[in-house]
């Protein structure tokens, strides 16, 4: 028996269609403003998907470089890798660190994370939850990333994906969990970004959980103490104020 399918059916078939050239052609000629909500909704799914599909398409671009400056005999070697990096720095005019990671992702997720890579090559997710899946499970045994790397299905958030994977880890390696934690303690250290518009970031990277949540705590309470007390700052201006004057060793207000 044929089913009925519905006109709007009809006018959102395109957007189903898997990430790749077809659909390309597809976006490229959409009239974005002629859209109905519905199906700009789907569209705007769609494109999502095409671009995580690009993003793979860049990745495995970025691996058949990497391969062809390792050679057959190749062992692994930091200094080649900073220089796959540098080439991939200058073709895509990008910072030496986002190259470094682009190579780490190319020749990670196909062959320890093939769930993860099979799901960016679909557009089922997107660059940047890759990036987490690679960054939490990319150092472990492989059979044990493998096996959490089935098992994830990354729908969540940067944050909650983050969250979980940490947690899934801890129940199924505890050695490994606090050989990481251990690791990412020795690594810890401030760093300063300047941003466009004159102003600068100032970031503790690594810090001990614990005593990075009693700062923020404190500092949070400070801060609610004097908004209470009249100040006409935001809480987030008032805190990050304390923290300066903290840094600076200028007294601060009875509300420490």
């Amino acid at each position: 028996m044929t089913m009925a399918i519905a006109e709007a059916d009809l006018e959102l078939a395109w957007t189903q269609l898997p990430p790749g050239p077809e659909l390309g052609i597809q976006l490229a000629m959409v009239e974005w403003a002629a859209l109905p909500d519905r199906e700009l909704v789907a569209a705007l799914e769609a494109a999502d998907r095409q671009t995580a599909w690009a993003q793979s398409m860049k990745l495995t671009a970025v691996a058949e470089l990497a391969r062809r400056r390792h050679g057959p005999d190749y062992l692994p070697d930091s200094d080649t890798e900073r220089r796959i990096a540098g080439e991939v720095s200058l073709a895509l005019t990008v910072p030496q660190g986002q190259a470094e990671e682009l190579v780490w992702l190319a020749e990670t997720l196909p062959e320890r994370l093939p769930a993860t890579w099979a799901a960016l090559r679909h557009g089922h997710i997107d660059y940047d939850r890759a990036k987490v899946m690679c960054d939490a499970l990319g150092g472990l045994d492989p059979e044990l990333a493998r096996d959490l790397d089935a098992e994830f299905a990354v729908e969540s958030t940067r944050t909650v994906l983050r969250r979980k994977l940490a947690k899934a880890i801890k129940i199924a390696d505890p050695e490994a969990h606090a050989k990481r934690t251990t690791q990412a303690k020795t690594e810890r250290r401030v760093e300063l970004w300047e941003n466009h518009d004159e102003t600068c970031d100032l970031i503790g990277r690594n810090m001990d959980a614990a005593e990075a949540h009693a700062i923020y705590n404190r500092l949070t309470a400070a801060a609610q103490a004097m908004k209470a007390d009249g100040d006409i700052r935001s809480i987030s201006q008032i805190r990050l104020d304390l923290h300066n004057a903290l840094l600076r060793c200028i007294p601060l207000a009875s509300a420490v």
